[in-house]
């Protein structure tokens, strides 16, 4: 099925075979595609879409294999090739173009605003991210940064602005493997201090403000205040950003069935366990009340990573129980909540922090996993055995929603499950994540 926007330009020169197997091939609003242009529905199923504002120049090929998705002001220069398939070859008794294709390494995926030079090959697996540019005869199959030039075969980057980020609790769990990951990128971080906090007026970049109080907040009710609130608003107020992205949680959910970002919440100041939804949601209201641009809210549900013994949190002392033995439940087998591992968390929270469109986002795997999941899981790496307190309840919050993080980003979490061996602290290989602090406070 071709679908061509009306106000798209086609040159009457340009060839574009319709699909037989139900391909899809879009063109958005306002995009040019010029003379002796390819679209050949071939090597899968996968869709071709061309957002708005495109321009592709002459002698482009397309073949839509496991799809290709381009974003909206996308500028592809002369004779560029999309080849998000790969012939089978790995059989020696028959010939290569009977062995069909290899799996699907995920399509090809432009964001807006990137311009790739003439004469590259964008390969299966490839993803370009916001504003990069890719220089002419490149060979593109991996991640490119965003805000990058980069090119060559194999690609390297060739350049780009340097991008300064400020991150509050950057010596957390969380905040280390955020500064981590930047720094990879080759981005400025900076992580202040409590001691050495930004003076007024001091331009900061891209804000991540990821200082919290979690356990111990119903025994520091001043310090969580401080940290979830007071020092948020002096940001807000006081100093200049480009970006500001608030590290909330979805606890904030407690009590309510529609885990939406819309969603109305509720909590109770009569209850001291409120205390922090109370806290967390009054630093939401402030940063979006504002007035401020590009200043977003990222709901986070329970984070692991490896060394979870280490943390004081439900699963660190699952882990801890089974290192003695012994795990002993005060919850029924059944209680559930979402679980997320910390590469997929970093990895929305820094697409949020720059290219967010919405105001409020969850950072969520969108999968319960239950008590006896993660028993299950322990045992079969520590035999040890597991007991439940008699009529022991059972805890459960609702699924959390991650609509608005599939729609935006085709965002998915990997099961956390798959990740047992590392959170066990076995030795299992590093993913590069930093582990748990032993501290009970990320302020």
């Amino acid at each position: 099925m071709i679908e061509v926007h009306p106000s798209a330009k086609i040159s009457p020169l340009c060839d574009i075979e319709d699909s037989v197997r139900g391909t899809r091939i879009v063109v958005g609003e306002a995009s040019v595609i010029d003379s002796f242009v390819k679209v050949k529905p071939v090597g899968g199923t996968g869709d071709l879409t061309i957002g708005r504002f495109c321009y592709v120049n002459s002698g482009c090929v397309f073949y839509t294999g496991n799809g290709i998705s381009i974003a909206d002001n996308v500028l592809i220069a002369a004779n560029c090739t999309f080849a998000p398939v790969n012939h089978a070859y790995g059989g020696r008794d028959r010939l290569i173009r009977e062995q069909g294709f290899l799996p699907s390494r995920g399509g090809i995926l432009v964001e807006e605003d990137v311009w790739i030079g003439a004469n590259s090959v964008i390969l299966d697996g490839a993803l370009l991210r916001k504003g990069c540019v890719i220089a002419a005869g490149s060979i593109v199959r991996g991640e490119v940064e965003a805000y990058t030039v980069c090119g060559g075969n194999p690609l390297r980057r060739l350049g780009g602005a340097i991008v300064m980020f400020t991150v509050f609790g950057g010596s957390g769990f969380i905040g280390r493997n955020l500064v981590r990951r930047l720094r990879n990128r080759g981005a400025e971080v900076r992580v202040p201090s409590r001691a050495a906090m930004p003076a007024a007026g001091e331009d900061l970049g891209h804000v991540i403000y990821a200082i919290g109080l979690t356990a111990d907040f119903r025994t520091r009710p001043f310090d969580t205040i401080e940290a979830h609130v007071s020092l948020v608003a002096k940001l807000l107020r006081e100093n200049g950003f480009s970006s500001f992205l608030y590290l909330s949680s979805t606890r904030v959910y407690a009590g309510s069935e529609d885990t939406r970002e819309e969603a109305r919440l509720s909590a109770s100041p009569l209850d001291p366990s409120d205390l922090y939804n109370l806290s967390k949601l009054t630093g939401e209201a402030i940063c979006l009340a504002s007035g401020r641009e590009k200043v977003r809210v990222a709901r986070l549900s329970n984070v692991v990573g490896p060394g979870e013994a280490k943390s004081d949190t439900f699963l660190g002392a699952l882990c801890r129980e089974a290192g003695s033995g012994r795990i002993q439940l005060q919850t029924a087998l059944d209680s559930s909540k979402d679980y997320i591992w910390i590469d997929d968390a970093v990895d929305l929270l820094l697409r949020i922090a720059q290219e967010g469109r919405h105001s409020v986002y969850n950072v969520s795997s969108g999968r319960q996993t239950s008590h006896a999941e993660w028993c299950a899981a322990i045992q079969s790496r520590t035999k040890c055995s597991v007991a439940v307190d008699e009529g022991a309840p059972t805890i459960s919050f609702a699924p959390i929603s991650v609509d608005r993080s599939k729609d935006e980003f085709a965002f998915a979490a990997a099961p956390v499950l798959e990740r047992i061996a590392e959170i066990l602290g076995e030795g299992a290989p590093d993913t590069g994540s930093h582990p748990r602090p032993s501290t009970r406070s990320r302020i």
